[in-house]
């Protein structure tokens, strides 16, 4: 039995074009393109969202850098000045 699971989906005719030009190009089926597409995009949705969930759980602990403090870092890497890179700490502070 097979672990793959059938999936429709409704293509505007440009993009449904320019996939099928793309399976005869790289000699794969559309299908086979299509799920890389989806694998490719849920792993980038999924790596996202965790770290968002990573920053949420950072700034609830307090692990946070003052605003200030890094306005006047990328001021100074504007300026051409290079300085080490505020770092997080407890309430903003190292």
């Amino acid at each position: 039995m097979s672990d793959s699971v059938m999936l429709s989906v409704r293509l505007p005719a440009d993009l449904a074009s320019r996939l099928e030009t793309l399976a005869g190009v790289k000699d794969r089926t559309k299908s086979y393109l299509a799920a890389r597409a989806i694998e490719d995009y849920v792993a980038a949705e999924e790596e996202f969202f965790a770290r968002i969930a990573e920053g949420e759980a950072d700034a609830d602990a307090g692990r946070l850098v003052d605003h200030e403090e890094v306005s006047r870092w990328l001021r100074d890497l504007a300026r051409g000045k290079r300085r080490v890179p505020p770092q997080r700490g407890r309430n903003g502070r190292k």
